[in-house]
């Protein structure tokens, strides 16, 4: 899930709204459940996995594979992609 999350981080200036609706878009389209990572409160346990996710990812201890990239336009071709079976990461549309 948090490579779908590094994958999705805005580009265009949309900001989260941006990218939660990139979420719901992808999910129509690749066999696992893509989320959006929000804390329930702004403190408390959510709040502290969150902050040691991104220390993790800050520090390069964390990192996602990516496998493959497709431009939106050849969203079939990443779906027969992924259908094919396993793959060595994770396939990414890339959404402009």
């Amino acid at each position: 899930m948090l490579s779908a999350a590094v994958a999705l981080a805005d580009e265009g200036g949309a900001g989260a709204i941006g990218a939660m609706l990139r979420v719901v878009a992808l999910n129509a389209v690749v066999r696992q459940r893509l989320a959006v990572i929000v804390p329930s409160v702004p403190s408390g346990p959510a709040q502290a996995d969150l902050s040691a996710v991104t220390a993790l990812v800050g520090t390069g201890r964390l990192t996602s594979v990516i496998g493959r990239t497709h431009p939106l336009a050849d969203a079939a071709e990443a779906v027969r992609h992924v259908e094919r079976g396993p793959a060595l990461g994770k396939t990414v549309l890339v959404v402009r």
